[in-house]
């Protein structure tokens, strides 16, 4: 293992390996998060570690920078000194070394967009000549030399381990902080959900993320397996002055009535009463609801400011097992999908006890906004017709408990996606929003900071997974992952189970 504390340390540490262990044998760990085993695998012979590598500054051409083995976190409080902000994850302890470069979405994304929106240059190593030794360098947008501007673009959400040892990512310019945040967290009573009830809690939520007049608005919704006996909205609206924390709250008011409306006594009047599991899950002490001012608008929400706010919600959980898979919607969800789900999150696995559910869930992340505002080819990331995010997730302590857990997703997952070949296949129909033509998806695959080696099974291996992952950007347009690595990484020096690869491949009809 390498520890590395500075760029010229990383290419000389990546030299060393590489010279040692050849192609496919050294890996690159920022955060340790990687949601496979992608790191640590029966190739690995070296890894540089680097997580000590943490300086931040601004350059006058090159503008903001940030060190690959800095965290979610440590971002927010460089940045925020500087009253600068990156529309990036919640999770704290998230290394931005994959977290970046694999796209970097979050809570302010509707706002102001993916991370790699704001991505302008990168630091990498790379040992594009076998017969030369590994070198250090910088690509941006604005590179004179074409290969140099792709490789840059091979960033914006081509993913960690894939073309070079990223050592610092640099933006020209970042989005403003906010001043501060209204919040509202809405508790639901599992036992008095029903499959028409969630759909109507759904459909105003899509409805809610397909909105053009509440970007600084956003929200998390987690659908906890029903052995919890409650599951938890977040709702946030962010805010840059006084009158905007009026207008917030009234909003938030107006925001929790519909709800209320909608579920009745299916809200509980008191808040939850637990943290919840889960990717980013955070939990706000309950508070009653304000009554109507004079005027008859009522105030609804939290108020903090967004250091506070972003404190709150700063959550990576506890280190267990898990497993999770990904899907975005760009349609409404119909009554078969939510009749899916909802079976999913009442099925008990075989070999696991009620109990053992408990972390297991349906998060439904909410987006469209200015993602939506930028063309599929601009970044890798091509997904820019989304408006949620699906993320299927199951957790657990004892590695005894693997197959079962593994079993319930792979169903949850399936079946909600037996339409469409058993995953989120951009290609086909049917829709779900019934006014769309009948061979259009509803859906624009998954995410690849998400992985899920699962996706390996759906055609020709992983070059199947990568489609999902990147559509067209992935081997079909000019501009694309397949010939960009086989430019930069031609010996395979970077490698793992869903890795990109340097030839192209078509996948079965």
């Amino acid at each position: 293992v390498y520890i590395i504390y500075s760029p010229e340390g990383a290419c000389a540490a990546y030299e060393q390996a590489t010279a040692l262990y050849g192609p496919g044998a050294v890996r690159v760990q920022s955060g340790a998060h990687c949601y496979e085993n992608f790191v640590f695998d029966e190739n690995t012979r070296a890894v540089l570690q680097m997580s000590q590598l943490l300086d931040f500054g601004i350059c006058p051409d090159r503008g903001y920078y940030l060190s690959s083995g800095d965290t979610n976190w440590g971002a927010f409080k460089k940045l925020f000194a500087h009253g600068k902000v990156l529309p990036s994850g919640s999770c704290y302890s998230v290394g931005l070394g994959g977290h970046i470069c694999g796209g970097g979405d979050g809570i302010l994304s509707r706002l102001y967009g993916i991370t790699v929106d704001w991505l302008t240059g990168v630091e990498v190593v790379v040992k594009d000549d076998p017969t030369r030794p590994a070198r250090l360098i910088y690509v941006s947008k604005d590179s004179t030399d074409c290969d140099e501007r792709d490789l840059w673009w091979a960033h914006t959400g081509g993913g960690g381990g894939n073309f070079g040892v990223i050592t610092r990512y640099f933006f020209k310019e970042l989005p403003d902080a906010p001043k501060g945040v209204v919040t509202s967290n809405v508790a639901f009573d599992w036992s008095k959900l029903t499959e028409d009830k969630l759909y109507a809690v759904l459909k105003w939520y899509y409805d809610f993320a397909a909105r053009e007049d509440n970007r600084c608005s956003s929200a998390k919704f987690q659908i906890m397996h029903e052995a919890v006996g409650e599951f938890q909205m977040y709702l946030q609206t962010a805010y840059f002055c006084d009158e905007g924390r009026d207008n917030a709250r009234v909003y938030h008011g107006e925001i929790e009535d519909e709800l209320q409306h909608i579920c009745g006594d299916m809200i509980m009047a008191n808040g939850g009463k637990q943290a919840l599991a889960g990717h980013g899950s955070w939990f706000c002490p309950p508070k009653p609801r304000p009554p109507c001012d004079a005027d008859g608008a009522r105030k609804g929400g939290r108020d903090f400011d967004f250091y506070a706010s972003t404190q709150t919600i700063n959550s990576s959980g506890p280190n267990q097992r898990g497993k999770y898979k990904s899907a975005y919607h760009k349609q409404p969800f119909d009554r078969q999908m939510v009749h899916d789900m909802f079976a999913a999150l009442t099925t008990t696995a075989p070999g696991l006890s009620r109990d053992d559910m408990k972390q297991s869930l349906i998060q439904v992340d909410c987006f469209g906004g200015r993602i939506n505002d930028v063309e599929p080819e601009a970044t890798v990331i091509a997904q820019r017709s989304y408006k949620v995010k699906l993320q299927f997730q199951t957790y657990w302590d004892d590695e005894a408990e693997d197959e079962p857990h593994l079993a319930w997703i792979r169903s949850a997952y399936e079946s909600c996606y037996a339409r469409w070949g058993g995953v989120p296949d951009p290609t086909r129909g049917p829709p779900m929003d019934t006014s769309a033509p009948p061979d259009e998806s509803p859906f624009e695959g998954c995410y690849y900071n998400y992985p899920d080696v699962d996706l390996n099974g759906w055609k020709n291996g992983k070059y199947g997974a990568l489609t999902l992952y990147f559509l067209d950007n992935f081997q079909a347009n000019a501009r694309n992952l397949v010939d960009i690595k086989r430019r930069w990484d031609p010996a395979g020096y970077f490698w793992h189970t869903q890795s990109i690869p340097s030839y192209k491949s078509a996948l079965p009809k």
